[in-house]
């Protein structure tokens, strides 16, 4: 799976950075994304947490978690592959997006490929 994916409109996928934890804890802060984690992400230690485990589950070859990007390197969402299935060579697509960037986001989702 490739580690960096440059759209077309600009955007980017790119892995998740340590530096990504005040992003991500600021789009769990939204109502609606709280249930999409399995515990809170509620601090930048929580969120630094978080970023660790999507570059041990890329490790793992397990999933593969893309932040996205704008040219400025403002954290917009996340595309996911995973679980992959290896032995059918298949996996779960996935994105969420930021308050700031929801509907925007959709058309990203068909770049990512394996």
């Amino acid at each position: 799976m490739r580690d960096r994916v440059d759209a077309s409109s600009g955007l980017v996928l790119r892995r998740w950075k340590a530096e990504d934890a005040p992003a991500v804890m600021t789009a769990f802060a939204d109502p609606l994304m709280r249930s999409q984690s399995s515990e809170p992400i509620d601090s930048v230690r929580s969120a630094e947490r978080w970023v660790a485990a999507r570059g041990d589950q890329w490790a793992a070859g397990s999933s593969h978690s893309f932040a996205v990007v704008d040219g400025g390197g403002l954290v917009l969402g996340q595309v996911c592959v995973g679980p992959v299935d290896r032995r059918h060579g298949t996996g779960w697509v996935s994105y969420w997006t930021a308050s700031t960037a929801r509907g925007s986001l959709m058309d990203l989702v068909e770049i990512v490929e394996p």
